[in-house]
């Protein structure tokens, strides 16, 4: 199997319409936020797949959880890897906007 991620270049098909594809990164499709809350609130979280080991860090209150999150973590995997203005390469920012709508 020939590994073509690496590169940067990006074909979106042309029939197909805006958004029609996801995109997600290798470490996130192999170890991903939680579904469900943490046991006790925690605020780290140990992923493992192999020998690949992730660490979640919650701030202040527990790690993010559920379906929202995920599908947030997609999205911005998305915008990234397709070039939409709102993220800048240069500073690798992912400007999100002031409300959930935007």
């Amino acid at each position: 199997m020939v590994d073509d991620t690496r590169s940067g270049e990006l074909t979106l098909p042309e029939d197909e319409p805006w958004m029609s594809h996801g995109f997600i990164s290798k470490i996130a499709a192999q170890v991903s936020l939680p579904y469900r809350r943490p046991k006790d609130n925690a605020r780290e979280i140990v992923r493992r797949n192999g020998n690949l080991v992730v660490r979640f860090i919650s701030g202040e209150d527990c790690l993010p959880y559920g379906k929202y999150p995920r599908l947030f973590e997609l999205w911005a995997c998305t915008m990234i890897k397709t070039n939409n203005p709102c993220f800048d390469p240069e500073t690798n920012v992912l400007h999100l906007g002031t409300t959930f709508r935007e």
